[in-house]
């Protein structure tokens, strides 16, 4: 994660004397929020630029994030944000009914284990024919979805059913399962 950056100094002049920033005036730290155990992320940096955070090394769940600001009137100001990491992919169940058909429609439920960014890709691939895509309609909390495959005749025999999707993080997850015939 890019972490972008810029501080000044607001307590430039105390009486005729002229203080500012530090030569490297900032360091960025990490830790659960709540908890007082700060861990750094970078020292020493410049009043302005970038940091790239590995939030693959830390666990999903909220963070606070503290930069420290050095004057050279030995003077530090601290500022504190919060963030959530998540590095989970969303894990997806589906269900259809029938399970198995001689013909009929099968209703297709997917349910992701957390909001996702916009409604899943949903295919079905019939034994010897290739995937068609299925229209998902989401519930109000994006969480649950839920379709309509009309079978194609002449395909008769295992099914396929694949479904990919983005969470709000940006992680991507494709299941595909096959245990219905139609």
């Amino acid at each position: 994660v890019a972490l972008r950056y810029s501080v000044t100094d607001r307590d430039d002049q105390i009486g005729n004397t002229t203080y500012g920033l530090g030569k490297e005036p900032v360091s960025l730290y990490y830790g659960r929020s709540g908890t007082l155990d700060w861990l750094p992320i970078a020292s020493d940096l410049a009043a302005t630029g970038t940091v790239l955070w590995d939030t693959t090394k830390v666990s999903d769940g909220d963070y606070d994030l503290q930069m420290v600001v050095k004057g050279v009137s030995a003077r530090n100001e601290k500022e504190i944000g919060r963030v959530t990491v998540d590095n989970t992919p969303p894990v997806f169940t589906v269900t259809s009914e029938p399970r198995f058909t001689k013909g009929e429609p099968v209703a297709i439920a997917v349910e992701s284990s957390e909001q996702l960014k916009k409604v899943p890709m949903l295919t079905v691939a019939q034994f010897n024919h290739e995937p068609v895509s299925v229209t998902l309609e989401a519930d109000v909390l994006d969480r649950n979805f839920t379709g309509t495959y009309e079978v194609i005749p002449g395909f008769d025999g295992p099914a396929q059913i694949s479904v990919s999707g983005k969470d709000l993080a940006g992680n991507m997850s494709t299941i595909v399962v096959g245990e219905d015939a139609f």
